[in-house]
């Protein structure tokens, strides 16, 4: 993936795999652009991680304080039909720090929570 660092706009290269009639021995393909942005949107601001578990990786925006917005991808799994859906917030502020915000499977299912440097399970 490319980001546009001044808007957020995502472009893709499909990975095809090895192949050695590439200057480097691995095919990449361009396939444009699948996300436009969101207002200041950049590499240090953007996650894509998969929020639903549906085996896609959704576009997620860390806004002020950790704020989260998520933009979900509705294309085919595995597919190149890419499509992000603006699905809201999902946190009001998880840490003023975003540079320590992690996305990651701790349950061991295809759910990803946030974790943070605190990390507080509600009942």
């Amino acid at each position: 993936m490319v980001v546009n660092p001044n808007n957020g706009a995502v472009d893709i290269w499909w990975n095809y795999g090895a192949d050695n009639s590439w200057w480097n021995g691995w095919k990449f393909v361009a396939g444009g652009q699948i996300a436009s942005g969101v207002p200041h949107s950049n590499w240090k601001t953007l996650r894509f991680p998969d929020i639903n578990g549906d085996g896609r990786a959704d576009y997620v925006y860390v806004g002020v304080g950790g704020s989260l917005m998520h933009y979900m991808n509705t294309g085919t799994r595995g597919g190149q039909d890419v499509l992000f859906l603006a699905q809201g917030g999902i946190a009001t502020g998880a840490s003023p720090d975003i540079d320590r915000l992690v996305f990651a499977d701790v349950s061991c299912l295809p759910l990803h929570v946030m974790c943070a440097a605190k990390l507080t399970l509600a009942d």
